[in-house]
């Protein structure tokens, strides 16, 4: 089997630079509007979905997500370390999926 970097897809690394977290997987207001009209508290795990699936053109596993960009959409969104940035439940992650793929038109 050949190796992940020797794959087409595109990977996430461990270590991103300020710049590639604020260019890569900053949400704009457009999509912070729109996941604020969907869900409330969940809404961080509605953006960063949306962010990495933008990124790598597919939905890697949430546990496969590094720290530094759940930790980006956190602070950017302004909100508290307490608030859940993981799934309890498969049915709310994959309806969330297929609402990231509606509003991109996939």
């Amino acid at each position: 089997m050949a190796r992940a970097e020797r794959t087409i897809y595109r990977l996430l690394k461990q270590n991103f630079t300020q710049e590639e977290l604020t260019i890569h997987f900053s949400p704009s207001a457009v999509e912070i509007a729109w996941a604020e009209q969907l869900t409330r508290n969940l809404k961080l795990c509605l953006l960063i979905n949306l962010k990495v699936f933008q990124y790598l053109g597919y939905f890697p596993s949430h546990n496969d997500i590094p720290a530094p960009i759940l930790t980006h959409v956190q602070t950017q969104q302004k909100a508290k370390k307490t608030v859940p940035i993981t799934y309890k439940d498969l049915g709310t992650l994959y309806r969330h999926r297929q609402l990231i793929r509606d509003y991109l038109q996939i």
